[in-house]
C-alpha cells in the first residue's frame, strides 16, 4: 500500500463511510459528502449533549446511520476514533441482538490497531478492553478484525 497522509487517509474513510450509507458527524459539523439535512440544530446539540454525557469520544448510531465523533479531537486521535467506529460498523450493525460491549469494543480496537500498523501510523488506543477478554474471546476479536481491517484498507487503496 502507497504511504498517505492523514488528511488524504480521513479523506477517504469518509468517502467510504459515505459508500457504507453512514454521515459522521464531527461534534455540530459535517464532515465528508454528507450534510446530514434531516437533523435540525437542536436534534445535533440534542446529540453531542448525550454522548458527552458518557464520556466518549465516538459514538456509532446504527439506527440513523451516523457515527459521531468529539470536537476537541486532534486529527490523529480522530482518525483513530474513526477507524474503531468503522470497525463496528462492518462488524456488528448486522446483528444487534447479539450485544456484547466487552467483546465488540476489544473487536473494534483490533481493527484500528490493524489499520493503523498497515498505514504506518500509531493510532492512540483503548488497550484496557483487549485485557479483559479470555484467550479464546481475544482470537475471536483478532480473526474478525482482520477481516473488517481488510475492507477498511481497501477503501483506502481506491
Amino acid at each position: 500500500m502507497e504511504r498517505l497522509g492523514i488528511k488524504k487517509i480521513e479523506s477517504r474513510l469518509l468517502d467510504f463511510c459515505d459508500d457504507l450509507g453512514y454521515q459522521v458527524l464531527l461534534g455540530s459539523e459535517w464532515r465528508g459528502g454528507a450534510t446530514g439535512s434531516c437533523w435540525d440544530d437542536q436534534r445535533r446539540q440534542d446529540y453531542n449533549q448525550q454522548a458527552e454525557q458518557r464520556s466518549v469520544w465516538g459514538l456509532c448510531d446504527f439506527q440513523e446511520r451516523l457515527i459521531w465523533l468529539h470536537p476537541s479531537m486532534h486529527q490523529q486521535h480522530r482518525l483513530s476514533v474513526l477507524i474503531h467506529e468503522l470497525g463496528h460498523i462492518l462488524l456488528h450493525s448486522s446483528d444487534l441482538s447479539k450485544r456484547n460491549d466487552q467483546q465488540w469494543e476489544a473487536e473494534a480496537e483490533e481493527v484500528r490497531r490493524l489499520v493503523g500498523e498497515a498505514v504506518g501510523i500509531d493510532l492512540p488506543s483503548n488497550e484496557h478492553q483487549w485485557d479483559q477478554l479470555g484467550l479464546r474471546k481475544q482470537d475471536q476479536a483478532f480473526q474478525r478484525g482482520m477481516q473488517a481491517s481488510q475492507l477498511i484498507l481497501q477503501s483506502l487503496e481506491a
